[in-house]
């Protein structure tokens, strides 16, 4: 008996990945569901779909039934037939909400109605309660359909932790599944502090006090406002008063005094803060990390190595988070990440580092600019050269200048003779002009005994020269060129355009 219970467990395991895996494609305007091998498991009848949650997806209807929704199962059947204006995008604990006929009520995953179609509005359920509005008041019921809570809110929130905020006229308070009231309906506004330390700012008579999930009062209504935490660990509150910034920690001390003009916590123990105009770093202890010098807030990002930078004279430096200090990177500068690499220079040297933290390319160039297309430019002695993201050197440091790529190729100079490179670092326009622009529409402007041609990829003079200048390169097949004197506008064959 145990094996076949086995067996039946995992065929409803495989059942349900299946649904989860399939996805809605549209054939003219019905649409329908495949499986992740692209097969039809469905064909497209449905006005509209959705994806699939726990094994049932919105669908639309057709004909007499359009603008109207129900539910389909993975296998096709029209488990809620296509019959409400409006119907919840998947099940929660067990329910839908629905509409009909301007009335809201709840089904079951069969499509059985569990909850009358009575409610001018409802919601989800969250913690076996779901909130309803009726003639412009809002309560609760339960699972089974009871009003839990009588409707006689102007607002009440989501259920967290058994708990929800709720407005009456213009009083707010916290009530508990059951209704019973946490708080007294006594506060003029309550906000959102810290999800994880169930914290929040409570406003009376203009002034806040940071209250906990039990209504206690855990600080006297002394704050201008109470600044919302979006951390899961860190279990403090930044708070203004006397239009300067401290910090509250989850009893309600203050562990960090209101003097500065701004805080930004960055993770447990660091924050960013700002005095006397400038940017710095300090701990939960109040203690600086990084003194307070810079005009640019320090930016972090924990995915990548260093996690942290600040502009110093000019140049980035970066740092690492180390419980409630941090470590300076022994980079003189870094850039910003581009494609998961950051340029570094130390010691007026530059290379390459990854999100890791570790070196690429070696710091052996005096410059090197940002990857593009898997190719950097690179400078050494006063010499230019290009790499590839492995660091190998595609063409030696060789040439006096070089360009940015156009069109698949690079201008580069040498001996004050300029030609074009590929991305291999192949001279595919020889080195022999005076001069020459970016390629632009497939051509590009070239110097040959002062005047001014154009020639194509392949390095054929397309257009002789002729012209003493350019304000335009081509552009949607025309150029603005200078001859004696005169601004003409001509197209790819040279000639000039009416």
């Amino acid at each position: 008996m145990k094996k076949i219970i086995s067996i039946s467990i995992l065929s409803l395991f495989i059942i349900h990945s299946q649904a989860q895996k399939l996805n809605w494609y549209r054939d003219g305007d019905k649409f329908g569901y495949k499986n992740a091998s692209d097969r039809i498991v469905i064909p497209a009848q449905f006005g509209s779909a959705d994806i699939f949650w726990e094994g049932l997806a919105k669908v639309g209807g057709v004909d007499a039934n359009k603008g109207k929704y129900g539910m389909v199962d993975s296998t096709g059947k029209l488990v809620i037939p296509t019959i409400y204006d409006k119907i919840a995008r998947k099940i929660s604990e067990g329910r839908i909400y629905a509409s009909l006929a301007g009335k809201y009520g709840y089904l079951d995953r069969s499509g059985r109605t569990v909850v009358p179609f009575k409610y001018d509005n409802a919601d989800n359920f969250i913690e076996g309660r779901a909130t309803v509005k009726l003639n412009g008041k809002w309560g609760v019921i339960d699972l089974s359909g009871k009003e839990v809570v009588p409707l006689i809110y102007d607002y009440i929130g989501t259920f967290s932790n058994n708990q929800a905020l709720v407005k009456r006229g213009s009083k707010s308070g916290f009530i508990d599944v059951n209704g019973r009231p946490i708080t007294d309906l006594k506060y003029d506004d309550i906000d959102f502090g810290h999800m994880a330390a169930q914290l929040y700012g409570a406003k009376q008579n203009g002034k806040y006090a940071v209250l906990n999930r039990q209504g206690k009062e855990l600080t006297d209504f002394v704050y201008d406002a109470v600044v919302p935490n979006y951390g899961m660990d860190n279990n403090f509150l930044v708070v203004q008063k006397g239009g300067y910034w401290g910090v509250v920690d989850e009893n309600g001390r203050l562990i960090i005094p209101a003097k500065y003009e701004e805080i930004n916590g960055i993770d447990n123990n660091l924050l960013r803060a700002k005095k006397d105009m400038k940017w710095g770093i300090i701990n939960m202890s109040d203690k600086t990390v990084l003194p307070f010098k810079y005009d640019i807030k320090p930016e972090v990002a924990f995915y990548r190595i260093p996690q942290g930078s600040f502009i110093e004279d000019t140049r980035r430096r970066g740092f690492t988070l180390n419980g409630n200090q941090i470590i300076i990177a022994k980079y003189d500068h870094i850039d910003e990440e581009k494609d998961g690499r950051r340029i570094v220079y130390y010691k007026k040297k530059a290379g390459f580092i990854n999100q890791r933290g570790e070196e690429l390319i070696p710091l052996k160039y005096d410059s090197v600019m940002p990857f593009s297309n898997g190719r950097a430019i690179v400078a050494s002695g006063g010499k230019f050269g290009l790499i590839d993201t492995l660091g190998k050197e595609i063409t030696p440091v060789k040439y006096d200048n070089m360009g940015l790529f156009s069109d698949g190729l690079a201008q580069v100079v040498l001996n004050q003779k300029f030609g074009f490179i590929d991305p291999s670092g192949k001279e595919v326009v020889p080195l022999t002009y005076d001069g020459t622009g970016p390629f632009s529409d497939g051509l590009a402007a070239v110097v040959v005994n002062r005047k001014l041609g154009f020639i194509n990829r392949l390095g054929k003079m397309v257009i002789e020269p002729e012209f003493d200048g350019i304000l335009q390169y081509f552009e949607y097949g025309k150029a603005i060129v200078i001859k004696d004197g005169k601004q003409i506008t001509i197209g790819k064959n040279g000639r000039p355009l009416n």
